[in-house]
């Protein structure tokens, strides 16, 4: 039997309500003095790849003393027994890293347009013989 003095709680149901979607900023586009492209592309490339190498030094480094500093705890001249171990793993992870610069360097080199002006660059600093 259903008690008198009992309330049953109120479930209020929320109006449904619309999702939109967050807008994302156009990048600008970028602007080059007529025959510098090739120059800035370059520059642009070198510094994306040189930033994958040092973030591939920088793992080998943090790694390694990881790695060395475990060794050392688990065995007596156990930095000094495993060093070489120690060492191809950690640059096994730091090639993994910084392995993707020339990669980086050439996507940034051959965008829209980019590729004719590199070689015809690279064509000119070439001497004859080797064009």
């Amino acid at each position: 039997m259903a008690q008198p003095n009992v309330k049953q709680p109120v479930v209020e149901i929320a109006p449904p309500t619309a999702i939109q979607e967050s807008k994302k900023k156009k990048k600008r586009k970028r602007r080059y003095t007529r025959g510098l492209r090739t120059i800035q592309d370059v520059e642009r490339g070198v510094t994306t790849s040189l930033r994958t190498v040092s973030a591939g030094v920088a793992r080998l480094f943090s790694e390694y003393s990881e790695r060395s500093e475990k060794s050392s705890r688990k065995k007596r001249d156990g930095a000094l027994r495993d060093a070489i171990d120690n060492w191809t793993r950690a640059m096994s992870k730091g090639m993994r890293v910084g392995g993707k610069a020339p990669h980086d360097f050439i996507k940034a080199v051959n965008s829209e347009g980019g590729s004719k002006p590199m070689r015809d660059t690279a064509r000119l600093l070439t001497p004859p013989p080797l064009r």
